[in-house]
């Protein structure tokens, strides 16, 4: 075990109340802290000294992530500086804590901010799955005091015992359902600290106008399991991170090299009937009080066969974005499931 994993460890065995394993564990910790050199053998084991507020810190001991690993003590005071962090260590070592208990530390809370005063969510952490962020949001939500019973008498982490700012709240924006909510009449991410979300979801919905989630507000992006995003969603993923650099509004169609004209018809032709799909899906949204398709139906009236190719790729990468998240991000898996709609 490396010494993540031994401090994961010794946080358990001080949960159960084993202190004779916790004993044994902390010292094979230091001894192995001590042959690696490793300068965090002498920082204290406790998220106070590393900046963390006081009911954050409390909250995380709660939850049972009672002694921060090595990885969390090192990625939180770059984190907390505002710095761009990168992440990289074994699986079980602590890393969803490392890089989420710092950045809620970097938001704005009551009394500061009040939820209702909120311009935009504050916090933006793209997953490459459903379940993933399924996970990061309930782990958001307790962080934030909520409580799933453990139907165990005395629970350390029930809602009771929450000292922190009240009201915050998290939502998921991870498949079409979500993502109507989120653009119909604004109420779902009203008053939101944080939104969970696969990149073509995010994409999807910080591309509109007047959209509820912007750049502007946020204070921190985070990109879980970075190989997987960009393996899933090469294209989305590239384009949601392009905008936060420059701090933009995605465009659909400015990011890609368009082809020689020669031999494009067939993808031409596939682009012009996703167009027409996607312009149904708008305007099915807009008729329940969604997202006007104006910016679908100005592209495609475009003059020029390149424009018209622009808009109708553009289309076909938005028609992907109001899809169901896929398990990767392809043109050839599009053409696949457009196969599927076709023949059903």
């Amino acid at each position: 075990m490396d010494s993540n994993q031994l401090q994961t460890a010794l946080g358990v065995a001080i949960t159960a109340e084993d202190y004779t394993l916790a004993a044994q564990i902390k010292d094979r910790l230091q001894q192995k802290l001590s042959e690696s050199g490793s300068a965090v053998v002498s920082q204290p084991l406790d998220w106070r000294a590393l900046g963390v507020p006081e009911w954050l810190a409390d909250r995380s001991e709660r939850l049972g992530l009672v002694f921060p690993t090595e990885v969390q003590r090192r990625a939180a005071p770059v984190i907390l500086s505002g710095s761009d962090t990168v992440i990289a260590s074994e699986t079980g070592s602590g890393k969803t804590a490392a890089f989420l208990v710092p950045s809620l530390a970097q938001l704005d809370y009551p009394p500061e901010l009040f939820p209702e005063d909120l311009e935009g969510p504050q916090l933006l952490l793209l997953v490459p799955s459903f379940e993933l962020g399924v996970q990061a949001c309930m782990l958001l939500y307790k962080l934030w005091g909520g409580n799933i019973s453990s139907r165990t008498p005395g629970d350390p982490a029930n809602m009771f015992s929450y000292t922190g700012p009240p009201g915050i709240k998290v939502r998921g924006v991870l498949n079409d359902e979500e993502l109507q909510m989120a653009v119909s009449g604004g109420r779902y991410l009203r008053g939101v600290h944080a939104v969970v979300a696969t990149p073509d979801m995010a994409l999807a919905l910080i591309s509109l106008k007047d959209s509820p989630l912007s750049f502007q507000d946020l204070r921190v992006i985070v990109a879980d399991e970075m190989d997987a995003l960009l393996d899933a969603y090469p294209a989305s993923f590239g384009q949601l991170m392009d905008a936060a650099v420059n701090r933009h509004a995605p465009s659909s169609s400015s990011s890609d090299q368009l082809p020689e004209d020669e031999g494009l018809a067939p993808a031409a032709d596939l682009a012009q009937n996703r167009i027409s799909k996607v312009r149904s899906l708008l305007d099915r949204q807009q008729q329940q009080g969604g997202v006007p398709p104006d910016g679908v139906a100005d592209a495609a009236a475009s003059s020029s066969r390149r424009e018209q190719l622009a808009a109708a790729l553009a289309a076909a990468r938005l028609e992907g974005l109001m899809s169901a998240p896929a398990a990767a991000g392809t043109e050839e898996q599009q053409q696949q499931q457009q196969q599927q709609q076709q023949q059903q």
